[in-house]
């Protein structure tokens, strides 16, 4: 009986747990990855910088930095226009643009860190 009552308990809990999942999905909007190359770069350090980006369904870009201190420039640029961010970034952080207000169409992400420029594409 025993043996019972754990069983059904982890699968109501997988279930409860798969159910919350989808849902948080679906209400925030599933983040797309946007890849990144890096272009230049600058001296070498102890560790090193990484750069992300990702997009969500409502139409921010989010770049996470890590391992970085100093200035960042942010610019996305398409057919419908463009947009630019600026930010100071003390190890790490975010910085976050809104492109809900561009038209569709395919748009370049540029990334300038005072230690090496990072670009990627992306289809709005």
């Amino acid at each position: 009986m025993r043996q019972k009552i754990l069983f059904l308990l982890a699968v109501g809990l997988m279930m409860l747990f798969s159910a919350f999942t989808g849902s948080n999905n679906s209400l925030s909007g599933v983040n797309e990855t946007i890849d990144l190359i890096k272009r230049s770069g600058g001296t070498r350090s102890a560790t090193a910088t990484e750069v992300f980006a990702y997009r969500n369904n409502d139409g921010w870009i989010t770049v996470e930095i890590k391992n970085y201190s100093g200035n960042v420039w942010v610019s996305v640029e398409g057919v419908g226009g463009g947009l630019q961010q600026v930010a100071q970034i003390n190890e790490q952080g975010f910085v976050m643009l809104d492109t809900s207000t561009l038209p569709n169409g395919n748009y370049y992400l540029r990334i300038t860190l005072e230690n090496g420029v990072y670009e990627g594409y992306f289809e709005k």
